[in-house]
């Protein structure tokens, strides 16, 4: 790799950690490009293949005449965002639905004595669903012939 595209590199790597920080939030507009070449101490050309760079990955989009503004936190939100702005319902859905699965998946492998505490397995009785409370009527009523409830009083 060239000495030039290690600054780019650099560069790019600044600027994002600017993003991730909070210095210039999603949204938000970037000073000037002087600003930022006498800020990082690099040349016009530098910087401009970094935010070009940063354009390409989506975390960054240039407004000719109107300048150059935060659209994502990282590359990955920013690629991400691109690709699921052009699908459809379904699409955006299916990929939901594997990274749930695989976060509830990750979760599952990670998790400690301390945060399973509350849990309680799948078909566990639990004091609600007991056979003591079921053989209990849930309601003080009575049955008719007719099968009507008659509510005590």
């Amino acid at each position: 790799m060239s000495d030039s595209g290690r600054k780019v590199d650099i560069v790019a790597a600044a600027i994002e950690e600017a993003i991730s920080t909070g210095r210039w939030p999603v949204g938000s507009k970037l000073p000037p490009e002087t600003a930022l070449v006498e800020e990082l101490g690099v040349a016009r050309n530098t910087m401009r293949e970094a935010v070009r760079a940063l354009a390409h990955a989506g975390v960054l989009s240039v407004r000719h005449g109107g300048g150059v503004y935060v659209m994502a936190a990282s590359p990955v939100e920013g690629l991400l965002g691109r690709r699921l702005a052009r699908s459809d319902v379904l699409d955006v859905l299916s990929l939901r639905r594997g990274l749930e699965v695989e976060a509830a998946r990750l979760a599952a492998q990670h998790r400690t004595p301390k945060i399973s505490r509350g849990y309680t397995p799948p078909g566990t009785p639990t004091p609600d669903t007991s056979a003591a409370s079921l053989s209990k009527p849930a309601w003080p009523c009575t049955f008719r012939s007719s099968r009507r409830p008659t509510i005590p009083h």
